[in-house]
Parts: structure tokens; C-alpha cells; sequence
């Protein structure tokens, strides 16, 4: 249920950067958020949300898409980088368990295509 906020969100800084823009606010014709793997986030569920709440922000003709942003980890230790693996949370370089995630839990507007 956190998409519906999350969308909200989304929907609130378009408007922000838009409006600001001057009297006549550009037309948006797509949005493109960037989701992590890691996130929680459920696109579709935004893309739900979204198709329901854009007329109220005067954005009846935009789209929204989105980007996947695959997870990745950092070693602590030998600070070596790689791809997260949901089976081990070792460092596959030194077997060390002091692991962070380093790629995967955003989620944010990457961009705004307006038409000019």
C-alpha cells in the first residue's frame, strides 16, 4: 500500500518542477523513475496508482515509466563490489560477512520529458 504514497510523491515533484516553471507550465509527456531491486517498490502497482491520481495534477496525457536498477554489494573489508546474491550475504572475494548493499534500494524521479 506504500505505492500509493510513493506515487503521491512522484506526482507532487512533477508538479513542483512544473508549475515553477513560469505561468504556462509545460506539458508533461513522460516520467521516468528509477527503481532499485531492493526497493519494495512494485511498478506496476505505481503505474496503478498513477493512471488513477494524474488528472488531478494536470497531467492526463503523461506516461510513466520506469528503469530497474539492479542491487549490488560492497565487501567492508577488501572492499570489493558485486552482485547481490539473495542466497549469501558473504563477501565473495574474502568470505568476510561485513556486506552493505551499495546499489538497489532507490527509487526516484530520474527525469521529466516535457513537450516543448
Amino acid at each position: 500500500m506504500h505505492e500509493l504514497s510513493i506515487t503521491r510523491n512522484i506526482l507532487e515533484i512533477v508538479n513542483d518542477k512544473t508549475v515553477t516553471a513560469g505561468r504556462n507550465p509545460p506539458k508533461v509527456k513522460n516520467i521516468l523513475v528509477l527503481v532499485g531491486e531492493l526497493s519494495g517498490v512494485e511498478p506496476d502497482s505505481v503505474s496503478f496508482y498513477f493512471d488513477l491520481m494524474k488528472k488531478d495534477y494536470n497531467l492526463d496525457e503523461a506516461s510513466i515509466t520506469f528503469s530497474h536498477v539492479p542491487a549490488s554489494m560492497k565487501c567492508g573489508k577488501c572492499g570489493l563490489e558485486f552482485k547481490y546474491d539473495q542466497l549469501s550475504w558473504n563477501c565473495p572475494g574474502c568470505g568476510d560477512p561485513g556486506i552493505a548493499i551499495s546499489k538497489g534500494t532507490e527509487c526516484y524521479v530520474e527525469s521529466i520529458e516535457v513537450e516543448e
